[in-house]
């Protein structure tokens, strides 16, 4: 076992270190003595040896042993490798309690590391959530330190059920101080555990969720974020954690996820074929209409578009975004009827209203235009995305009526 394991290490994390890590920051604090647990955010199955060459690198003579699902031992060769790389076997839906006691044996007979993922599974949606508390129990019993890895873009290499990685990516890791636990913390270490999370997010770089793992619908969490990764890629703020292409492949790989393993109705068809649409035509614009990839991209947005038309012709948020299709393309007079059609079905919606008043504007519509701004003028937003569409809209107004007044009151709410 020892020579297997020996190979093994020596194989996987040679080929981590040529083809997948990045930057590393903090590296020292792994050089210190002694056992520790280590805590890192999971999104891969490549989070193992991403971790094993940075301890291995850092002590290579110190054993080290990984927290894994019993299900990893099912199959002859499953159950070999995983045996050969130290990870010892936990049952997630019962008690830990042997796992827990072989890990604390380990650590303090064998001045051993031991990693755990507090999520206890890889993300879905490349997300953040808050984990369990077996880590600081650990600490806890044991008087190990806990040091925290927070390792950046490694869902973007190679997210859960896919068998290939994308090496254009690399991943970033950041090792954080290590943190003691007390005998007076016994009665804290679910607090001590959320802090610990919002540490690994922060080193990690990566959004960190309200929602604890094991405590959420995780296919319902993936129509969410599926629609949300295409918003923040749009929006792209500054303190953004990832590129907006980023944003759009990993909503094109959720849908790709949610499609293959569920059975749908054609509502929640209709939803991941018009995000699909949507990360595929900004993916085009983003590399350039007349770019072999961007010719390629549009290409796929009309294909999934008109699947998406056979489901539900009237769908507005559909049509919606056909319209933008053929925005881009340069057929601007189907772009305002198919704003137009929209505006029918959903009416009174400030982002359908206000995507028609730009087509109005880019058709030298203004009679038009200037209705539309009018109606905008009477609705009441019901968030700051919405506030911030009508804004939009009334500096169009005001650059064709120079009358036009906007009164701010105190600098957070504005009276039209």
């Amino acid at each position: 076992m020892a020579i297997a394991n020996k190979i093994l290490t020596n194989s996987t994390t040679g080929l981590v270190k040529l083809f997948v890590l990045g930057n590393v920051k903090n590296f020292g604090i792994l050089k210190m003595s002694g056992p520790k647990i280590i805590i890192a955010n999971h999104n891969s199955y490549l989070d193992h040896f991403v971790l094993l060459q940075l301890l291995k690198k850092a002590n290579s003579k110190q054993p080290v042993y990984f927290l894994t699902k019993q299900e990893a031992f099912d199959g002859t060769f499953s159950k070999w490798w995983h045996e050969n790389l130290n990870c010892v076997p936990v049952d997630r839906n019962g008690k830990a309690t042997t796992a827990m006691l072989t890990l604390k044996d380990k650590l303090l007979s064998e001045k051993a590391i031991v990693v755990i993922y507090p999520e206890g599974t890889r993300s879905p949606t490349g997300e953040m959530y808050h984990g369990k508390t077996g880590a600081e129990t650990l600490a806890y019993l044991t008087g190990v330190p806990i040091i925290p890895i927070g390792m950046h873009g490694l869902f973007d290499v190679l997210p859960r059920k896919t068998n290939w990685p994308n090496l254009k990516n690399r991943v970033d890791v950041a090792i954080g101080n290590p943190i003691y636990l007390h005998k007076s913390d016994k009665k804290s270490l679910k607090k001590i555990n959320d802090t610990n999370m919002e540490t690994l997010a922060l080193l990690a770089n990566e959004r960190l969720d309200k929602k604890r793992v094991g405590e959420f619908d995780v296919r319902q969490e993936m129509f969410s974020m599926l629609v949300q990764l295409n918003q923040d890629a749009l929006r792209n703020y500054p303190d953004s954690q990832h590129s907006p292409e980023q944003y759009y492949k990993r909503s094109l790989y959720i849908g790709k996820q949610l499609y293959n393993a569920n059975e749908l109705t054609n509502e929640e068809q209709m939803i991941i074929l018009i995000e699909r649409a949507r990360s595929l035509g900004r993916l085009a614009v983003d590399k350039g209409l007349r770019t072999f990839q961007g010719r390629i991209n549009i290409k796929k947005t009309a294909k999934v578009l008109k699947a998406a038309y056979q489901i539900d012709s009237e769908n507005a948020e559909l049509l919606y975004v056909i319209g933008n299709y053929y925005h881009l393309t340069g057929s601007q007079v189907k772009f305002v009827k198919l704003l137009e059609k929209v505006n029918s079905l959903a009416p009174n919606k400030i982002q359908y209203m206000v995507s028609l008043a730009k087509a109005y504007k880019e058709t030298s519509q203004f009679s038009e235009l200037f209705d539309i701004l009018k109606q905008i003028k009477l609705i009441v937003p019901v968030n700051q995305l919405e506030q911030r569409r009508k804004l939009e809209a009334m500096v169009m107004l005001m650059r064709l009526n120079p009358n036009i007044k906007m009164e701010v009151t105190d600098g957070s709410e504005a009276i039209y």
